[in-house]
């Protein structure tokens, strides 16, 4: 997991000395490994906003998938249910993480089952015209 973070924060720092435009870095991707007859997956991601101005992520998309939501998770009345957020906000100088129990992105539609081991990428569409590739690595349960 510490070598993707690396690569991750890596390929945050490279660009940003070569465009200087650059504000958000992607860190802590990952999703647990499903039952191989499962459809849909959770992916968590740390996203950080560097710039000095708040930024939405649009929308996410995924060759590994039909379709690619934000979620959020609620408890209320003893019973989770997930929310579909439209976008993301992240404020500037601020750091927003998808992570189990609430925010997430939800992968539907799986074209294949994915194990412990292997990735799925993703593409995450900013606000500010900004589209960030990461490779989410499947962790085993």
């Amino acid at each position: 997991m510490k070598f993707f973070k690396v690569i991750i924060l890596m390929s945050c720092l490279l660009p940003l000395s070569a465009f200087g435009q650059l504000n958000i870095c992607l860190g802590d991707a990952y999703s647990n490994e499903m039952p191989p007859s499962a459809s849909n997956i959770a992916v968590y991601i740390t996203i950080s906003n560097v710039g000095n101005h708040g930024v939405n992520l649009e929308s996410v998309t995924s060759i590994d998938a039909e379709s690619a939501m934000i979620h959020r998770s609620t408890l209320g009345n003893g019973m989770m249910t997930m929310q579909h957020l439209s976008e993301l906000y992240i404020p500037s100088q601020e750091t927003v993480r998808l992570e189990p129990g609430g925010m997430h992105i939800m992968l539907t539609d799986l074209r294949r089952s994915f194990r412990a081991g292997e990735q799925i990428r993703m593409n995450l569409n900013f606000s500010n015209g900004l589209v960030l590739r990461v490779d989410v690595p499947i962790l085993e349960n």
